[in-house]
């Protein structure tokens, strides 16, 4: 239960305290682009590249947000939403997650990916800086708006280039928010999921996905789930190597379970 507190003055609009709080994390991620391009080349084993730079940004660029108060809310750096609770990803274990599926030819980095409930936006912005085309689905209005202004932020420091990164408000399991989308369920052939209703998601797979599509379902639980007309693949137990603080409830181990439809 929580407990009863004195309400605060009424907050600005989203639009307006999204942008405003963005545009202080953008002002300050170009002013520490010299630094952490430094820190790269001065401390990486490997040959600095702009991909590298650009990843050190993203995981620079979503820590200073989350410490911001503007973007706290009465849980943290968490969000209760009618469908669930936001809790942040790890993104240094998503793209270890990325990077190894790929490398085993388990997922295909030229076919669209979808984050299934995609929070603050930070999955799809990962995806995309790995050059695999990335949209995702948020059905919490502020959650979207915020992920929206961060991906247009993350444009803007180059972060994100020209591989497409978009953001749609609506449910991930209705036919009606594909059709906003403008893209069927049936052409992301990678779907990503943090524990949200992803039997749901998991069944959805199984009627309208392409077969072959792989669905990533991240958890901090160790004991796996079976899901009818889908293949447990492949199993990682991943720890969190970013050196970073962690945010509130944001697991410094998860468990990424590897689906793939039935053919």
């Amino acid at each position: 239960n929580r407990r009863a507190r004195v309400p605060p003055p009424p907050p600005p609009p989203i639009r307006r305290l999204v942008r405003s709080t963005n545009v202080e994390a953008g002002r300050y991620l170009h002013s520490k682009y010299r630094e952490a391009q430094r820190l790269i080349i001065t401390c990486s084993p490997r040959p600095s590249t702009p991909q590298t730079i650009g990843t050190t940004l993203l995981d620079t660029y979503y820590e200073v947000i989350s410490k911001d108060p503007a973007y706290r809310f009465p849980m943290g750096y968490v969000k209760e939403t009618q469908t669930g609770v936001f809790i942040p990803s790890s993104i240094d274990i998503v793209r270890q997650t990325l990077t190894q599926l790929i490398e085993k030819k388990i997922i295909d980095p030229t076919k669209p990916f979808l984050d299934a409930g995609c929070g603050d936006g930070r999955i799809v912005a990962l995806a995309s800086s790995l050059g695999i085309p990335a949209w995702g689905i948020e059905s919490d209005e502020e959650l979207g708006a915020m992920a929206k202004q961060n991906l247009i932020n993350l444009h803007s420091l180059e972060v994100i280039k020209d591989t497409p990164a978009f953001i749609v408000h609506g449910d991930f399991c209705s036919d009606a928010t594909y059709k906003v989308l403008g893209s069927p369920f049936s052409d992301f052939r990678t779907i990503y999921n943090y524990d949200n209703n992803y039997d749901l998601l998991a069944k959805k797979i199984a009627e309208d996905a392409n077969p072959a599509t792989v669905y990533v379902l991240y958890s901090g639980d160790e004991s796996s789930e079976n899901f009818m007309g889908l293949n447990l693949i492949d199993e990682l137990v991943l720890n969190d190597q970013s050196g970073r603080p962690h945010v509130d409830l944001e697991l410094t181990q998860a468990y990424v379970r590897i689906y793939r439809k039935e053919s």
